[in-house]
């Protein structure tokens, strides 16, 4: 296993295949390692025709990333595998970490970011909480749409900020792929103008508390909240907040929402409302 290390420079061609969405190899023999403390780790498996110093340099982007926008630390390490996922386990290491699963390989660079920011916002959503098991909330699928919106984000954050600090140079011609990913993502869904948010998340709300997961529904309220994330930038500080809590019996989803607004102070009660009044719930 290999830790992932800040500042990875490299000089590697600048060339784009498979529409942009793969890059072309880092020369290994110029990689230079900047050693930070461990954080994330790159399990050695099927990661194609990658090394783990690849993957490790952009994993370190995500995680950097993710970290300042969040203002805090996980303090557990992340064990990242290449396959059997998309997934953070519910178990933790015996040492306290995190284990991610993804399933990708190769240079994929986008869907690389992309799956990994998405696991990684589990972990923030769940590191004050002791709970290992499957939880049983029919509201789980508010977390997963958290974790979706923070993944669309960090496409378009990262496209922006590998322009001018990229893991290493050729990234930098690689870098509006991301925002592109991130659109072509996006619009695997319904895009529900604001207006009819109400009627649409009315019919919807059944389907949503059902379990089952939905992907498309859940990436349509994602939307608005990659948005939040972007004008209201201390949503990020309050993605750990999620955890607050046992959830109550027959908790409605107005209650999930308010015992996640529980901690948060008097100078976010703006954005709070207008969570609130997205679902149907004003003063």
């Amino acid at each position: 296993m290999i830790s992932v290390l800040a500042r990875i420079g490299v000089v590697l061609s600048t060339c784009l295949i498979l529409s942009g969405l793969w890059s072309s190899r880092i020369d290994a023999a110029t990689l230079q390692e900047d050693v930070q403390g461990e954080r994330v780790e790159v399990v050695e498996g099927d990661w194609g025709d990658v090394s783990v110093e690849e993957i490790a340099s952009i994993l370190d982007s995500v995680d950097s990333h993710v970290r300042e926008m969040i203002g805090t630390e996980l303090k557990s390490i992340l064990r990242v595998e290449p396959k059997g996922g998309p997934i953070l386990l519910h178990k933790r290491d015996e040492d306290g970490g995190f284990r991610v699963k993804l399933e990708t390989g190769g240079r994929y660079w986008s869907q690389l970011i992309y799956q990994f920011s998405h696991e990684l916002t589990h972990a923030y959503c769940r590191k004050s909480s002791g709970v290992e098991s499957h939880l049983s909330s029919p509201h789980d699928w508010f977390e997963e749409m958290i974790c979706e919106a923070v993944s669309l984000r960090v496409l378009h954050d990262l496209s922006v900020k590998w322009k001018i600090d990229p893991p290493y140079k050729s990234l930098q011609s690689y870098a509006p792929q991301l925002s592109k990913y991130a659109v072509r993502t996006a619009q695997k869904c319904e895009s529900v103008p604001r207006e009819k948010f109400q009627q649409w998340y009315d019919m919807h709300r059944e389907s949503l508390a059902s379990g089952v997961m939905n992907r498309e529904e859940i990436r349509t309220v994602s939307l608005y909240f990659a948005e939040f994330l972007k004008s209201q930038p201390r949503l990020w500080n309050r993605i750990p907040d999620l955890a607050n809590g046992e959830a109550l019996k027959d908790e409605s989803f107005i209650q999930r929402l308010e015992r996640w607004f529980k901690s948060w102070g008097t100078e976010d009660q703006e954005l709070q409302q207008q969570i609130l009044a997205l679902f149907g719930k004003s003063n």
